[in-house]
């Protein structure tokens, strides 16, 4: 058993060593937020980051594609996240977007809030994460 001090909550973290064939290891992930506190969509459109939301997919819209700022394309696609409290747009990028549908339930882990043309839109990012629920 090896200790770590996540990168997300500062904790420390056993990790479990695994042999998965000869002369190959592999460990296991730590969670990336154990005490996870979910906040609405009202209360989202106030935060930069570390926001963790759940909601349904409503409105999903149309894939296109954009070029990157390091050179490169991606897709992306806009889609609306509703909960009890009100509506967020989403900004859904690369392989991503095959895994929500209007009506899916997601929960966003650690993502962080844009604002463009005074919108506010939350982001997955490189440290968030997307989990379907249902």
């Amino acid at each position: 058993m090896n200790t770590i001090v996540c990168p997300h909550c500062a904790k420390d973290v056993d990790l479990e060593v695994k042999p998965i064939t000869k002369g190959h290891t592999m460990t296991t992930t730590p969670p990336i937020k154990p005490d996870i506190k979910l906040v609405n969509t009202e209360q989202a459109k106030g935060m930069r980051n570390g926001i963790d939301i759940e909601g349904v997919i409503v409105d999903k819209g149309d894939t296109r594609t954009v070029t990157k700022k390091a050179g490169g394309e991606i897709d992306i696609c806009d889609a609306w996240l509703k909960d009890d409290k009100g509506e967020l747009k989403l900004n859904i990028w690369g392989s991503d977007i095959a895994l929500i549908h209007n009506g899916t339930k997601v929960r966003f882990t650690n993502g962080y809030t844009n604002t463009f043309n005074g919108e506010v839109s939350l982001v997955k990012g490189k440290y968030g994460q997307m989990e379907i629920l249902s």
